[in-house]
């Protein structure tokens, strides 16, 4: 139904962070958070979210999509909440993450629930 990809250099989302180190408080939901987040984990949330969104057709911002409408728990495990939740029906979302040097990798695909 959908793919989305998306890729963050991990080092300038660190520098980012460094910067202003609420950042991912902006765009991630609490439960997100618990524990520690390093580079890595930050690199992914903010791909995969991203990736996400495009898998849906709409990226962040269009058609009321917010970052914190998509969730991603540390087992990879996405949850949509708000507009997201309500855009995607009865769809769900997968996402898978790749690390290759500075870069992280998000693939989202979107399919038709199983019965």
């Amino acid at each position: 139904m959908g793919v989305g990809v998306d890729v963050v250099d991990v080092a300038r989302l660190a520098r980012l962070r460094d910067g202003r180190r609420d950042v991912l408080g902006h765009v991630c939901r609490p439960e997100e958070l618990d524990g520690a987040v390093d580079e890595e984990r930050a690199a992914s949330l903010w791909s995969g979210k991203e990736a996400v969104a495009k898998s849906m057709g709409t990226g962040l911002w269009q058609a009321g999509v917010d970052w914190k409408d998509i969730a991603i728990d540390r087992n990879a495990r996405v949850t949509l909440w708000g507009e997201a939740a309500r855009l995607s029906g009865t769809t769900r979302v997968e996402v898978a993450f790749a690390r290759r040097g500075e870069l992280m990798v998000a693939v989202a695909v979107r399919r038709e629930a199983a019965e």
